[in-house]
């Protein structure tokens, strides 16, 4: 999958016990391999150049609008040659899926950025990469 061409797989996960099924859930995920060279960046075995915007919208607002309109932010960001999107703010959930679900990838934003250079900065940009990787690890394209 690259950025301009994504390929998203369902995936099934069922959980038995006893032999019964207790539990069912079915999610689009798509999946990437991502290397960095002194050549450049290669996404899925391809050399890649990405062209990116920097969303600047706080997440009050992201909050605000259906999940339709948050599509069709993500469409258009995609309609103008773009395939990355660096979040200045923590961003509404769905806003991130709907960047996914179109192959757009997301670089979310490390809070803590007026500590830059402390020990504070340093607790405070952990303790945030911590939170986001735990939100996004498994997130889903929908």
């Amino acid at each position: 999958m690259v950025p301009g061409t994504p390929y998203l797989y369902t995936l099934k996960t069922e959980v038995y016990a006893n032999g019964q099924l207790t539990d069912m859930q079915t999610d689009r995920v798509g999946l990437r391999s991502i290397h960095i060279t002194p050549e450049g960046l290669w996404l899925n075995g391809e050399k890649t150049f990405l062209r990116g915007v920097n969303s600047i919208r706080n997440t009050v607002r992201r909050l605000c609008l259906s999940d339709a309109a948050q599509y069709r932010d993500a469409y258009k960001i995609k309609q103008a040659g773009f395939d990355f999107v660096r979040c200045s703010t923590i961003q509404c959930p769905c806003f991130s899926r709907c960047l996914r679900r179109i192959s757009i990838m997301v670089l979310d934003a490390i809070l803590g950025w007026q500590y830059f250079g402390d020990k504070e900065f340093e607790k405070l940009t952990l303790r945030s990469c911590r939170e986001l990787i735990r939100r996004d690890r498994n997130h889903q394209a929908y």
